[in-house]
């Protein structure tokens, strides 16, 4: 089982890119993810990322002194004090978010404008869209990330106004900080980016904090393959170009998924819940409701996996090592697929044992008249301890899925008519 990274090792590893930068004090040095991303890619597209928001009544004292090697552990830590009372929502639009604040130079609208189709010029809305509004956002999810983007250079861009971080994590929860942009006194708005190489295809874990300081407030999400100069500057500063019309483009809902099985955390797409980080792949609920775990990318998800199943979450082993749902319920039984089961079996897919094959005309898989079939086959464990609920590895499931690899996992915005829902409308409380 993987050893959760505490904040302080988030921060450490924030200082040391920072330190590597290629040019300018802030700039982050390129980053390589070489762990393993969490799991496969999924055969669905994604639904977006998870959103919590808080509201902050002092903007200095919540976000203005925290300098680079602050700035994910304060934002996080300001978001999880405010819990249970956190505002949860869905992104299913493009990353482009603004409250549309039209007066002086329009900062808020930034660098995409008119380019999602339902929402304003500058972006679709945030849960609160007042000038006088100061606030946090925390998303998270996976990022997909396709074959044909691997070992790639893949440019990360960011307009941002007030402040903003990006960390991907891998399958051991280490931290690859890719942009961290704190407030600064003067120069609210910004524009940034960096270079981003996956060693594997999959699902990465990503969250993006997000700080909003009065007046304007925009965030933007893009992205380039190929050449590109990175950078990190004030938006009105020399040298600080328009990623729209640098190449880049948004990053679309599709890229994003809740649960490694793919799509959306829970049942209902446009509601989620975040979870604390010391919850990750425990066995039990941990703060979620009953039947959902907390998840690699810090989400309450389903418990419909082999290492967190059914309504306890508890770990499937011994002669029921594998997790499906059973009459609508999650439920640890002996097979899910022949490949679970010894040579020369199959696996009877309503009863989920291993069982003789039948011979013909003599009946169905559950064989024949009798229907009972052969008895299951034991497991690794070899004592039959149903769904037990001791602490299991999270990890790929056992059965051999089918893999959609075709198409881009990283699916980027096109400028096409889309009518979204508004991604910022609140949905509800988180509860951990």
């Amino acid at each position: 089982m993987f050893i959760r990274p505490s904040s302080l090792t988030v921060s450490l590893v924030t200082a040391l890119s920072l330190s590597l930068g290629a040019s300018g004090p802030a700039l982050a040095a390129p980053v390589v993810i070489a762990g393993d991303p969490v799991a496969p890619l999924p055969t669905k597209e994604g639904t977006g990322l998870c959103g919590a928001y808080r509201a902050s009544s002092d903007a200095l004292e919540d976000f203005g002194l925290l300098d680079s090697t602050e700035f994910v552990e304060g934002v996080n830590s300001f978001i999880d004090a405010g819990q249970p009372d956190l505002v949860s929502f869905v992104v299913n639009t493009p990353l482009d978010l603004s409250n549309n604040n039209d007066t002086g130079l329009q900062m808020s609208f930034g660098d995409f404008r008119d380019a999602v189709a339902g929402c304003p010029t500058g972006g679709c809305a945030f849960v609160e869209n007042d000038p006088s509004s100061s606030f946090g956002v925390r998303l998270r999810g996976y990022l997909a990330v396709s074959p044909e983007h691997v070992d790639q250079p893949l440019h990360f861009g960011f307009y941002a106004d007030d402040a903003v971080a990006v960390v991907l994590y891998d399958a051991e929860q280490a931290p690859y900080p890719v942009v961290v942009r704190p407030t600064r006194l003067g120069m609210p708005t910004w524009r940034m980016t960096n270079t981003v190489t996956f060693t594997r295809e999959g699902l990465y874990p990503i969250e993006i904090l997000y700080v909003a300081v009065v007046e304007h407030s925009a965030l933007e999400m893009s992205l380039l393959v190929g050449e590109f100069e990175d950078f990190e500057l004030g938006a009105n500063e020399a040298g600080s170009v328009s990623l729209a019309e640098s190449g880049f483009t948004l990053v679309e809902p599709a890229s994003f998924h809740q649960a490694i099985s793919g799509g959306a955390s829970l049942p209902d797409e446009a509601s989620c819940t975040q979870c604390s980080r010391a919850f990750i792949g425990q066995t039990g609920n941990n703060g979620c409701a009953a039947g959902a775990y907390c998840n690699s990318a810090a989400l309450c998800a389903p418990c419909a996996e082999d290492a967190f199943c059914g309504p306890s979450c508890g770990a499937c082993t011994g002669r029921t090592p594998r997790c499906v749902e059973v009459d609508g319920t999650p439920e640890c039984v002996a097979c899910a697929s022949d490949a679970d089961c010894r040579e020369g079996d199959v696996c009877d897919p309503e009863a989920h044992a291993c069982v003789a094959p039948t011979e013909p005309g003599a009946g169905g898989a559950g064989g024949g008249a009798g229907g009972a079939g052969a008895a299951p086959e034991p497991g690794p464990g070899g004592e039959d301890t149903g769904c037990a609920c001791r602490a299991g590895t999270p990890g790929r499931s056992n059965g051999g899925v089918a893999l959609a690899l075709a198409g881009l996992g990283i699916a980027l915005a096109r400028r096409r008519t889309r009518t979204p829902a508004r991604s910022g409308a609140p949905v509800e409380r988180a509860s951990g």
